[in-house]
């Protein structure tokens, strides 16, 4: 197990990276990442993107488990995310050290830390598995609850929106909202002004 603050930063990175690649439109809609290896594109950029600053295997594995822990028959799908990513990236995935090659000359999920500290896990037919892998794959999990209750609550707001002088089927009026936020400081940061650029349809500096 790596540090709390180790665990806390894959997420956190996981989802900052998700804010950069996957851009608004002038509609005031994020735009849909076109999936590749039957995951999101934005994803990919996000793991590619850490495999490109040189971020260590433990990390950037976790990070790739996010949508599918590599346990119960599932380390291809995280193994197919780090190739796609790698070649996003044009470097050597197993070079790299993010990927290894088994007896049967399979592309597999490399022993990091000690995993490999005497016991070949993949010859005893065992997947290399960090406990953080599968952590951060539940805590990616609030889209079970989340988005049913995004959904919900955009019927909700529209429905009531009249009532507070709003128009649901106007955006504009989003942007002017979000903008009094930030004037109150709720929000703040290069983060969230390269979102707020983007949210308004004009280029980041």
């Amino acid at each position: 197990m790596g540090s709390r603050f180790d665990q806390c930063w894959d997420a956190v990175a996981h989802r900052i990276r998700e804010r950069y690649s996957v851009p608004w439109e002038r509609t005031a809609q994020s735009a849909v990442s076109a999936p590749l290896r039957r995951r999101e594109g934005g994803k990919l950029h996000c793991i590619a993107e850490a495999m490109k600053r040189g971020l260590p295997p433990d990390f950037v594995i976790t990070q790739a488990s996010a949508h599918s822990a590599p346990t119960s028959g599932n380390e291809y799908k995280v193994v197919n995310w780090l190739r796609a990513a790698a070649n996003i990236a044009q470097i050597d995935s197993v070079a790299a050290g993010y990927l290894t090659v088994d007896s049967q000359n399979r592309l597999r999920l490399p022993a990091v830390r000690q995993l490999g500290a005497g016991v070949n896990l993949n010859v005893a037919g065992q997947t290399n598995l960090l406990a953080e892998y599968a952590l951060h794959n539940l805590s990616d999990s609030d889209f079970n609850l989340s988005g049913q209750a995004v959904s919900e609550a955009k019927v909700l707001l529209a429905a009531i929106a009249a009532n507070f002088g709003y128009n649901p089927a106007d955006t504009t009026g989003v942007t002017a909202e979000v903008q009094k936020l930030r004037q109150r400081g709720t929000f703040s940061g290069a983060c969230f002004r390269s979102a707020s650029l983007r949210f308004e349809g004009r280029p980041v500096a």
